[in-house]
């Protein structure tokens, strides 16, 4: 947590936001899907804690499913 991730927030809070406000959409179609972001989150995460920390998701999800713009 520090100003490093966006005023405070932790690192998997930070990149959510980044991720949702545009920077997940890895095909630039101008929405960031829930497959998107699931990818974004794990590698940036990962990467800034060293692997400390390895964000997963579990159960049925529609990786279409649009969150943002």
């Amino acid at each position: 947590e520090g100003a490093k991730f966006g005023g405070g927030h932790g690192v998997f809070t930070h990149f959510l936001l980044e991720g949702l406000k545009g920077q997940a959409d890895y095909n630039k179609d101008s929405r960031v899907t829930l497959g998107e972001l699931i990818p974004f989150l794990s590698e940036n995460v990962r990467r800034e804690t060293r692997n400390a920390q390895s964000p997963t998701i579990a159960g049925k999800f529609d990786p279409a499913l649009s969150l943002g713009k």
